[in-house]
């Protein structure tokens, strides 16, 4: 049909960001096409594929519509995802709750290495007091917050004791996300805790190298696993899992990890987690020797070849995950703009489409994400 007021009057828009995957369209959806208003499809099932589509038409020809008349029913069709708009005010109430609540385990995270410096033994209490914090934000604050707060930029001076708890709380997110009883998460979370421990082991002057460590220095980082170990087992750490997990959290599938060079089932699950936790944190992370890099591009790193030595089925598991709840966060752009991520491909995690002054876009090599937005900067 012509496009005209009076047959827009009869359309209503689509809002796409309200669509769930598995969702069934049972309407006409439209767009314009110069002079013409034309159905795109009717009654369909919204899969990856059909949503990228939409994406796709959007960016090219603008809104898409439905029928005016059966707007009341597609609201009661399709509902929100997991996330809750970063402008929502209880969301960031509870962003800021749980900064507060993870900046105080980095405190006690901090006197935890202290203390290993000094004894070469972590206090235990400490040690549990920050596991059971940890899980208890887990069970009571948005998945999708803590992961948001987790993506932020990071203090480089304060990175250990940071690395150490963010890793924890992946961990127990991970734990949670391949259904993993309580007792389990609680376990892992230690486990990501405990991982880099035996960092206190190797000279401050390896670790805040700011270049690349020669092979002989590199030599010396790769002891701090069982450095690690060491440390958790003296100080009391009996549970088998744990104890593994931190000894074997550098791997790999294709058994070029260290220290065992164990490959494919012979190393242990907490491992495997700990090792992808590890992985990601830390490249979001700004060090001394690199600059931070945006979660999409780790998702996107995760998703190729590059680390095809971590366990494939965890990492799928993250890769969605991760994906969808990154999906409505808001993001700084390298131009210095904000903008809002409405869809990312799972063959192209590293440039999401996003809505970006009211315009939808594809990202690329030329515009891209660098940060997730920090309400704090606005403070």
């Amino acid at each position: 049909m012509l496009y005209t007021k009076e047959a827009m009057a009869k359309l209503a828009p689509l809002d796409l960001k309200k669509i769930v995957i598995g969702t069934k369209l049972d309407t006409e959806i439209y767009y314009r096409y110069k002079e013409e208003i034309v159905m795109l499809c009717k009654n369909i099932k919204v899969t990856e594929t059909v949503l990228g589509t939409f994406f796709s038409v959007l960016i090219s020809h603008g809104d898409l519509y439905i029928n005016k008349d059966l707007y009341p029913e597609y609201q009661k069709t399709v509902h929100k995802r997991g996330f809750t708009n970063i402008s929502d005010k209880q969301y960031l109430e509870e962003l800021e709750q749980i900064k507060k609540e993870l900046d105080e385990n980095i405190v006690q995270s901090k006197e935890m290495f202290e203390d290993a410096t000094a004894t070469g033994e972590i206090d235990t209490e400490i040690m549990q007091d920050i596991t059971v914090n940890v899980q208890e934000i887990l069970s009571d604050k948005s998945q999708d917050a803590v992961f948001a707060y987790l993506n932020q930029l990071k203090d480089v001076n304060t990175y250990l004791y940071k690395h150490s708890v963010n890793v924890a709380t992946l961990n127990g997110l991970m734990g949670k996300w391949i259904g993993l009883d309580e007792v389990n998460c609680r376990k892992l979370i230690e486990t990501g805790l405990l991982h880099d421990i035996g960092m206190v082991k190797i000279d401050s002057n390896i670790l805040n190298k700011p270049a690349k460590l020669s092979p002989q220095e590199f030599e010396i980082v790769k002891k701090h696993p069982l450095y690690s170990y060491e440390i958790a087992k003296k100080s009391g750490v009996r549970d088998l899992n744990i104890l593994h997990g931190i000894r074997s959290h550098h791997e790999r599938m294709t058994g070029i990890g260290y220290p065992d060079g164990l490959v494919g089932t012979e190393i242990p699950l907490f491992a495997k987690i700990t090792a992808i936790s590890d992985v990601y944190d830390a490249m979001i992370s700004k060090r001394c020797y690199k600059d931070p890099v945006s979660p999409f591009k780790v998702l996107a790193e995760f998703a190729r070849d590059k680390y095809s030595d971590l366990d494939i089925k965890y990492v799928n598991i993250f890769l969605d995950i991760a994906s969808r709840i990154l999906v409505g966060q808001e993001i700084i752009l390298n131009d210095g703009r904000q903008a809002t991520v409405l869809f990312i491909r799972n063959d192209n995690y590293e440039y999401p489409i996003v809505r970006v002054e009211g315009e939808v876009i594809q990202t690329n090599q030329n515009l891209y994400c660098t940060e997730l937005y920090d309400p704090e900067d606005t403070k």
